[in-house]
């Protein structure tokens, strides 16, 4: 019996080892975890260096016990080259797991995990691994990146509920891989469903703020004539010999029932008066009414609207279609319009008046763009160019892309976009505020100099006006 026992567990370590993998261990107090001597005893020793191994199809074994460094690093490592990387953490317990944990790694296992749950974990790695290595990749090209994700997994955009979003839910896997907010996140979203790509499937539908699309918006029932939220309920009284229709309140005198308007006394109900139903009574000027105002109240911009006025919003979950399949295997969008609708001209982002790539990162900028158009709102745009030495290698030329990134953003306001369209070249899409001061191409130009000594040419694509289609040529 223990040497038929030897015999199996000799076989699952052998069968379990990856050919290359990368550990990540998170130690406390200097102190390694049981987990990652388990780990290395099933799966093999890991690699040492990198060297020129290929970074976006190395799986990552990340062990560790802190829900919030494992969840900074995910999503970390959903971006760029390592965004499609096969990925399984080691460590947490599932009933603890945040909505980007479970939807940015691929595997999740909590502590002390079982000998045969680590075999099947690098069968798993090592399967995506080779999917992964099968595919033309544009990592700058975060859709499609995404798609091939969905492709390589087998998964779906999925909502969740999410108090802080603008909509009341949010797409942790999608906003993970496109590096975008939920609205933005939403309308990628949209346009690669109405383009084939995606099928929608219906989660729910919400209405929200027109003025500033939050879904915070509860219904209150207004006076007609003082607009107050004071309100009563009684029932009515409707007198047959005088016609006279009123609250109870104003029948009632000295304990006894009595008309207001003819003073005669009523007793029998069905034969004197009968209850048409009720009313609203206003506590504030006394007015009443069968039906009060109904207002939408949004508690984020503190304004009225009527509830006709507020803006449908579908919340769905994304499946991958059939077209999707194909870009994603294929590793390019084929010879479709990046949106539909839009000719090549309509935005010129190139200062020599070249067409940037035409991959989905344009699109993205463009979608941006229409945010703003649809609500008016004034927007400058500015092209910064990385200056680089030509003969660096991809590697590193994504590193310093990350760098300034990174760094263009620490300059930046808050409402502020940075989309990498190409190679070496970003577009800053900053709108109009009345309450902060748009950032000049010089200031942001010395301080990314100071800050990490990358230089960076700027140019203005558009000034600051509401952006139309003559505004974007």
């Amino acid at each position: 019996m223990d040497l038929s026992l030897s015999k199996r567990t000799t076989r699952g370590q052998s069968e379990g080892r990856l050919k290359h993998y990368q550990i990540l261990e998170l130690k406390e107090f200097e102190r390694g975890t049981d987990e990652a001597v388990a780990i290395k005893s099933v799966l093999g020793e890991p690699l040492a260096a990198l060297g020129d191994k290929d970074v976006a199809q190395l799986p990552l074994v990340i062990v560790g016990y802190d829900h919030r460094k494992i969840e900074r690093l995910l999503i970390e490592q959903r971006e760029g080259f390592t965004a499609l990387r096969p990925i399984a953490v080691v460590g947490l317990e599932g009933s603890k797991l945040s909505a980007n944990i479970m939807q940015l790694a691929d595997i999740v296992l909590p502590p002390h995990p079982r000998e045969d749950d680590l075999s099947s974990t690098a069968a798993t790695l090592a399967t995506l691994a080779a999917h992964i290595e099968r595919l033309p990749r544009s990592p700058r090209d975060t859709a499609l990146t995404m798609l091939q994700f969905m492709y390589t997994r087998g998964r779906d955009i999925e909502s969740g509920v999410d108090a802080q979003s603008p909509i009341a839910y949010g797409f942790p896997l999608a906003e993970g891989l496109l590096h975008c907010d939920v609205l933005e996140t939403q309308s990628v979203l949209q346009d690669l469903s109405a383009r084939g790509l995606l099928d929608a499937r219906h989660v729910d539908r919400l209405f929200t703020c027109p003025s500033c699309r939050g879904y915070q918006v509860p219904v209150k029932e207004l006076c007609p004539e003082c607009k107050s939220t004071h309100l009563g309920v009684e029932e009515s009284i409707h007198h047959f010999r005088c016609g006279h229709v009123g609250p109870e309140s104003d029948f009632n005198v000295d304990g006894a029932k009595q008309c207001p308007k003819c003073f005669s006394a009523i007793r029998h109900i069905g034969v004197e008066y009968n209850r048409p139903g009720r009313f609203s009574i206003c506590r504030q000027c006394n007015f009443w009414a069968a039906d009060p105002d109904l207002a939408a109240w949004c508690s984020n911009c503190d304004q009225y609207h009527s509830p006709a006025d507020l803006v449908p919003v579908n919340i769905n979950t994304y499946v991958i279609a059939q077209s999707g399949v194909n870009v994603a295997r294929n590793g390019r969008w084929g010879p479709v319009p990046v949106l539909a609708g839009d000719s090549e001209d309509d935005l010129d982002l190139s200062s020599n008046g070249e067409d940037l790539d035409k991959d989905y990162s344009k699109a993205l900028a463009l979608k941006v763009v229409e945010l703003a158009q649809q609500d008016g709102r004034a927007m400058t745009i500015y092209k910064a160019n990385l200056l680089h030495d030509k003969d660096i290698s991809a590697q590193s030329l994504q590193d310093l892309l990350t760098q300034t990134r990174d760094v263009l953003r620490e300059v930046l306001r808050e409402s502020d976009v940075v989309v990498n369209t190409s190679d070496a070249e970003f577009l800053i899409l900053l709108p109009a505020s009345d309450s902060e001061v748009l950032p000049s191409p010089n200031k942001i130009k010395d301080y990314v100099y100071l800050r990490a000594g990358l230089k960076v040419e700027i140019i203005t694509v558009s000034g600051a006006k509401p952006l139309g289609r003559a505004a974007c040529k």
